[in-house]
C-alpha cells in the first residue's frame, strides 16, 4: 500500500512539473485570444513573436483571425495537448466561441528576450 502511494506521489509530481513548465506559455495564447475576443487585433498581434511579425502583417494577421468566426468571437479555449522541447512549448486543443462551436488549434510559444511569444500558431 506504501508502494502505490510513494508511486502515485511520485506520479503526480512529475506530471505538475511537466505541466508547470507550460502555464507562463498558456498565458501567452490565453492573453492573444482573449484581445482577439475583445476584437483587439493590435495588442492580440504583440503577442506574436518578431519572426512571426516579420511573416505576417497586422492586416493579414486581423485577415486569418476573421476568416474562422470561432476564433473571431472566442470565449474560452483549453490546451489538454503540451509538448516542450528545446525550450519550445507546443500547446494543442481546441478553442471555443459563444454559440459553442469548436476549432482546434496549435500554438508554438518561445522565449524572446525573456518574454514568452507566439512564435506560430494554426487555426
Amino acid at each position: 500500500m506504501n508502494r502505490l502511494v510513494i508511486l502515485l506521489i511520485i506520479v503526480a509530481a512529475a506530471a505538475w512539473w511537466f505541466w508547470g513548465r507550460t502555464i507562463e506559455p498558456a498565458k501567452v495564447v490565453h492573453a492573444q485570444l482573449e484581445a482577439i475576443g475583445h476584437h483587439d487585433y493590435e495588442r492580440a498581434y504583440g503577442y506574436l513573436s518578431s519572426d512571426a511579425k516579420r511573416r505576417i502583417s497586422l492586416e493579414a494577421f486581423r485577415e486569418a483571425v476573421n476568416q474562422n468566426a470561432t476564433v473571431a468571437n472566442n470565449y474560452t479555449a483549453e490546451f489538454l495537448n503540451r509538448e516542450v522541447k528545446d525550450g519550445v512549448v507546443t500547446l494543442s486543443g481546441q478553442v471555443r466561441s459563444f454559440n459553442s462551436m469548436k476549432t482546434p488549434v496549435t500554438y508554438v510559444v518561445v522565449k524572446e528576450n525573456d518574454r514568452w511569444v507566439i512564435q506560430d500558431y494554426r487555426f
